[in-house]
């Protein structure tokens, strides 16, 4: 009996020793199969990474059966951004290509400075705060040229966008040439902060916002004005009017001007008039629309030349309108 028992003992111990062996190898397991997968991960990432480096390789080696301007520009900026563009004489201009220009002494002179462009001017845009490095290619837009005073020969002028630090900025191309199916030649320059140029125009719009409406549009006639018939020679004028025309495309409800009126060649009255919707107008002034309007604020003036045949005159500058239209 005794016997028994420990021979009893002895399977259980043996069983749970076995059962915890089993449990380290599946946890083992489960361990190594995580890393396998977060390396079959970092090997996916490499392989993506070098797909992306051969395409860009196998760009390079077809650099020059490029058929499009798009494609053609778009393979000048990697290559400029990277400063691998030297590395390919093919696409420079030569001194042999002293054909393609009308100035010919004046393209063998700066040949040198053609030869650096993409040097000095890679140069020139770090001065200016271009990380070319991470400067991100967003389009390329070029017009064909005919033959002219520079360039002989059919060719492209454009530009080329990109985005550099969260701003748009492009540069200029210039006279690139179709020679035997293959594109060559550039010189890069006119360097552009499209960004820059939008908040400018931006805030000259709100600087006009601010400044007060004064159509070209609106018209002043002839002022009418009442006088005594009784009187021998008229001195005195009194109730003026002056007519007014909307040859805009808005609606008008309120008008600020200066009527002058002036005597012998000398100012003789000035005077800004106000007139709105219901005090002066008799309703809004539509397009097209034309009407009198009372000078309330002058109650009457002396002429001593006399109001009729005198030696006078009278003017109106305008000096606002509202409502202000919108941009849109």
């Amino acid at each position: 009996m005794k016997n028994i028992i420990l021979t009893l003992i002895a399977i259980c111990s043996f069983s749970v020793s076995n059962a915890q062996s089993k449990k380290e190898i599946i946890q083992e397991l489960t361990i190594e199969n995580a890393n396998l997968k977060q390396e079959i991960s970092t090997l996916n990432d490499k392989i993506t990474s070098l797909n992306a480096e051969i395409t860009s390789l196998k760009k390079e080696l077809i650099v020059d059966k490029v058929q499009t301007p798009q494609e053609y520009g778009k393979t000048l900026f990697d290559l400029f951004v990277s400063q691998r563009l030297t590395k390919y004489p093919e696409l420079q201009w030569q001194l042999n290509d002293s054909i393609y220009f009308v100035k010919k002494k004046d393209f063998n002179k700066e040949i040198n400075n053609i030869k650096n462009n993409a040097t000095d001017f890679y140069l020139e845009g770090s001065t200016e705060g271009i990380d070319w490095s991470n400067a991100k290619f967003l389009k390329v837009d070029f017009s064909i040229r005919k033959p002219n005073n520079e360039i002989n020969k059919t060719h492209l002028v454009g530009r080329v966008y990109f985005e550099n630090k969260g701003r748009e900025y492009s540069f200029r191309n210039e006279g690139s040439i179709m020679e035997n199916g293959k594109w060559k030649g550039y010189f890069l320059n006119g360097l552009k902060d499209i960004t820059a140029e939008k908040e400018n125009e931006e805030k000259e719009e709100q600087e006009k916002l601010k400044e007060p409406y004064i159509p070209e549009e609106i018209k002043f006639g002839i002022v009418n004005f009442a006088y005594h018939t009784d009187e021998k020679i008229p001195k005195t004028m009194f109730d003026l009017k002056i007519p007014v025309e909307n040859n805009t495309d808005y609606s008008i409800d309120w008008m600020k001007f200066q009527f002058r009126i002036y005597e012998d060649g000398k100012l003789k009255l000035s005077k800004n008039i106000i007139v709105s919707e219901y005090d002066g107008l008799d309703s809004k002034l539509e397009p097209g629309e034309k009407e009198f309007v009372k000078l309330k604020e002058i109650d009457e003036v002396f002429i001593k030349s006399g109001v009729r045949n005198g030696n006078w005159y009278s003017d109106v500058e305008l000096l606002e309108v509202k409502p202000k239209p919108s941009k849109n």
